[in-house]
């Protein structure tokens, strides 16, 4: 199967960042929260966080 290009840069990308934060998750999320800090200042409407509570319509299990 041919290398996907895009996915290519995607891994190059993530294993480059990995690299700079001494592959230290602590140090990974600081680095992520602080991107998209930044990304939010400049008016990028970032997508995956959570600004506001969801609701979760849970059903009960049947009762035996």
């Amino acid at each position: 199967m041919p290398e996907n290009e895009i996915l290519t840069e995607i891994r190059r990308t993530r294993e480059a960042i990995a690299r700079e934060n001494g592959c230290d998750v602590a140090k990974l999320f600081a680095h992520f929260r602080e991107v998209t800090t930044k990304l939010k200042e400049e008016g990028w409407n970032v997508v995956g966080t959570i600004t506001e509570p969801s609701a979760v319509v849970r059903e009960e299990p049947p009762k035996q």
